[in-house]
């Protein structure tokens, strides 16, 4: 818009000086949403913070049945027995996972939902343990949010 309005002008000039002035961010941040993202009820406290990558799905089966993570194996096998690289973080609630996040190709983090969810009686008194495929894993080049590496399971 073309004007010679002074007051308008002026509020111009105000509105390009305060958005030249804003931080742009500097991180190379890249998010994650899609639908392989599987999530389990834990009854345990130990676990929590935990960040594991596993190399085969049969791991995951075996560590979850091992530590008392609900997984149902049969529903999510079709999505994740095929995987190269399968991603498993506890969480502190119950608030299911949503997705993952990347900073500058090193801090990678999965991320609880912020939406609502159906009230689910398997969860009750439990936290959430996130669970998704991610084939661009690669050994040594991530950590957690807490600057821990994201470690491959034996």
């Amino acid at each position: 818009m073309e004007t010679d309005d002074p007051t308008l002008l002026k509020a111009q000039e105000l509105a390009e000086e305060f958005i030249a002035g804003l931080a742009r961010p500097n991180a190379d941040i890249k998010l994650i949403l899609y639908s392989y993202n599987t999530n389990a009820p834990y009854g345990g406290t130990e676990l929590i913070g935990t960040h594991i990558v596993f190399d085969s799905f049969d791991k995951l089966v075996s560590y979850c049945e091992e530590n008392g993570i609900e997984l149902d194996v049969e529903s999510v096998r079709d999505q994740l027995g095929e995987a190269s690289y399968i991603l498993l973080q506890v969480f502190d609630t119950d608030q299911r996972m949503a997705g993952m996040m990347i900073t500058d190709d090193k801090v990678l983090q999965l991320l609880p939902s912020l939406g609502e969810f159906e009230h689910d009686p398997a969860y009750d008194g439990k936290v959430c343990v996130g669970i998704t495929r991610f084939e661009g894993f690669k050994e040594g080049q991530y950590v957690d949010e807490n600057g821990d590496p994201w470690l491959l399971y034996e």
